[in-house]
């Protein structure tokens, strides 16, 4: 039995519908966030997007240092960081303090973003985020870890760069790179990080995936060498499902149309635009009672890929509450800390 470790995600947006304002939305996801800090999750994954209507999370590390404050225990990710969007020195920095703040706590999960009217935005050319993720994976561990120290790169040019404060954790943040297609599940493997790999139908091979993440870390054709991988599988505990779903359809629908206009628009990956507007094949969340949620990732887990992370999207405190309550306790090994 590997570990598993259990993390929840939020954006901070008003899917629902309902009138809210944005700073209730925002007090409420902390309340959410702290609630889970109390019931034993691994981690919380804060996500990034920009001009997006519903107020989706555009800075994600100013939310991370607000949640660093108001948490004990629970680890700070990204799924996903947008990167290419942003200097990477000075995201090391930024990264430092709340490291600081959290006394520890804080990880990076970056991807590679697809919007077209985000890069334009920035002024950055869409065709250059390949290197800017390249390089700025590499500038971050530098600035980290390195002192007086270079770099001349094509997207990047830096002198004698000393980074002060340096983090907390040693030798450094955890560094997570986010992949749905093998050209980035191989810039994880090289960088020796951990690999997320984007659920279907964002991803059309996650097996294709994980394995050229192991081949690039030198473990071709099987895995044991690789490093952690987390994977997106929804899993919501209720005995009432169709309340459930009655209170959620509504934002549901709203976040699965608005990626499928963005996914579509990018046409990243041949094939997006029918595959994720069809909303096809492989099941990537259950709903029901504790045994049949706990079956259901089961399965999940005893997959061939050898998925470390469990990422899931519980926005409701009874919900957080049962998974916490009545699944999570199977997958804790006798005396492991929650």
């Amino acid at each position: 039995m590997r570990d598993i470790e259990f993390g929840v995600t939020f954006d901070f947006r008003n899917v629902g519908g309902d009138g809210r304002s944005l700073q209730d939305v925002y007090a409420e996801t902390f309340e959410l966030i702290a609630l889970a800090d109390e019931l034993g999750y691994d981690h919380v994954y804060l996500t990034e997007h920009h001009f997006v209507d519903d107020g989706y999370c555009p800075s994600l590390l100013a939310l991370a240092a607000a949640v660093a404050a108001r948490t004990r225990r629970i680890r700070i990710s990204s799924y996903v960081f947008l990167l290419p969007l942003h200097h990477p020195l000075r995201v090391a920095e930024d990264v430092a303090v709340v490291d600081l703040i959290s006394g520890g706590r804080i990880e990076l999960g970056v991807g590679a973003g697809y919007r077209r009217e985000e890069f334009e935005a920035f002024g950055i050319p869409l065709a250059a985020r390949r290197a800017r993720m390249d390089e700025g994976c590499e500038i971050l561990l530098r600035a980290w870890t390195e002192d007086h120290w270079s770099f001349d790169g094509a997207q990047f040019q830096l002198r004698d760069v000393c980074l002060r404060p340096k983090p907390v954790q040693r030798p450094h943040p955890p560094l997570l790179i986010s992949a749905r297609n093998d050209v980035a599940a191989r810039r994880a493997g090289r960088f020796r990080a951990p690999l997320l790999i984007a659920p279907p139908p964002y991803v059309t091979d996650e097996q294709a995936v994980f394995d050229a993440y192991a081949e690039s870390c030198g473990a071709p054709g099987g895995g044991a060498a690789a490093g952690e991988v987390g994977g997106a599988f929804n899993v919501i505990v209720t005995d009432d499902r169709d309340a459930y779903r009655a209170a959620t359809s509504a934002g549901a629908r709203h976040r699965a149309e608005l990626y499928a206009t963005w996914y579509g628009d990018a046409a990243d990956i041949p094939g997006d635009a029918e595959r994720i507007g069809s909303r096809p094949a492989r099941r990537v969340s259950v709903l029901g009672d504790a045994e049949t949620c706990a079956a259901a990732l089961d399965d999940f887990l005893a997959g061939p890929i050898p998925y470390t992370r469990v990422i899931m999207a519980i926005d409701a405190a009874a919900e957080l509450e049962a998974f916490a309550t009545r699944v999570l306790p199977r997958y804790r090994r006798e005396g492991s800390s929650p």
